[in-house]
């Protein structure tokens, strides 16, 4: 979910998205949730739009802003309310088809740009987005590697902890004797009865 499958794996046609929120007031964006949570989808709707178009001036100028040539990056520090979301991922969010990470509208409009650059308006329960197909999204072969080594270690590691388990208990069940965990002041391990005690 989120980044982490970015580790690892990722499915064809991943992309890397940057996007402007022009965002409603966070009372807004919560109470058309609440609606559609209520299953009130045209209260949700109607809200939506109303609040859609008090804003869209100002999505409107930033749009234009991009046709005569500003940088994507500088727009987002200078409007986006989602700007320090940006700033943690600088290379866009990494959406996958039908992704169920981010709102069905923002991966709508991901998956409508052919080509990497194209930007496009957008709506959503937020607010107005402007989303740039920033570059296609892949895995580093470093990020590969050392991935298969963390998991070669973690299943290593499980495997000699399970085998000195099972170790020591056939030793102690040849040897049949008992610690007395008293005596030598160590604390009995779990599952023991002087542990239970």
């Amino acid at each position: 979910t989120g980044g982490a499958y970015t580790s690892f794996w990722l499915p064809e046609d991943a992309r890397n998205i940057k996007h402007i929120l022009i965002a409603f007031e966070e009372i807004d964006s919560d109470e058309i949730m609440a609606m559609r949570a209520d299953g009130d989808e045209a209260g949700a709707d109607a809200m939506r739009e109303e609040k859609l178009a008090e804003i869209k001036q100002q999505a409107d100028e930033i749009v234009n802003m991009l046709d005569n040539g500003a940088d994507f990056d500088e727009l987002i520090s200078e409007y986006s309310a989602d700007a320090a979301g940006s700033e943690a991922f600088p290379a866009g969010y990494t959406v996958i088809p039908d992704s169920v990470s981010y709102v069905e509208d923002f991966v709508d409009a991901a998956y409508s740009l052919e080509n990497i650059g194209d930007y496009v308006l957008a709506a959503s329960d937020y607010g107005w987005h402007i989303v740039m197909y920033a570059s296609d999204a892949s895995v580093a072969q470093e990020d590969l590697d050392m991935f298969v080594d963390y998991i070669h270690e973690n299943l290593t590691a499980t495997a000699k902890e399970k085998k000195y388990e099972e170790t020591m208990k056939a030793w102690t069940d040849e040897y049949a004797f008992e610690i007395d965990y008293e005596a030598l002041a160590i604390t009995a391990p779990d599952g023991t009865a002087e542990a239970a005690s």
